[in-house]
C-alpha cells in the first residue's frame, strides 16, 4: 500500500528533523523526550477513498497519541479525521496544509 507507505514516511521524516535540534547541541527537553517515546496507540485506518474530477481523496481515522490517563481525563486516547487530497496531475511544489477545529460532541 503506496499511501500507507507515505504516512510512515513522513513520520520517519518528521521524527528526524525533531531529533536533528538535539543534535546541534540544545539541551534535551521534556517535550523531545515526549515526543520521541513510542505509543503503541498510534495507528490509522483507511476509511474510504473518493474519485473526484482531478483528485482522489482519501478519509483516515487516526488515533495520535495517548495523553495522561483515564483516572486523569475522560478521554486520554486522541483520535482524528484526517482527510489527504491526492491530484490527478501534479503542476507545482507548493502543498497546503489546513489544520481546523475539532470536537468531541460530535
Amino acid at each position: 500500500m503506496r499511501f500507507g507507505a507515505a504516512l510512515i514516511r513522513c513520520g520517519v521524516v518528521a521524527f528526524a528533523l525533531m531529533r536533528a535540534t538535539s543534535a546541534f547541541g540544545q539541551a534535551e527537553t521534556a517535550l523531545d523526550r515526549y515526543i520521541a517515546a513510542p505509543d503503541l496507540n498510534y495507528r490509522y485506518e483507511l476509511l474510504g477513498t473518493t474519485a473526484g474530477d482531478g483528485y482522489t481523496a482519501y478519509v483516515l481515522e487516526m488515533t495520535s497519541q495517548e495523553w495522561r490517563g483515564a483516572e486523569e481525563v475522560d478521554r486520554p486516547i486522541w483520535k482524528h479525521w484526517v482527510t489527504i487530497v491526492r491530484p490527478d496531475h501534479v503542476v507545482t511544489s507548493t502543498g497546503l496544509l489546513v489544520v481546523s477545529g475539532g470536537s468531541n460532541e460530535s
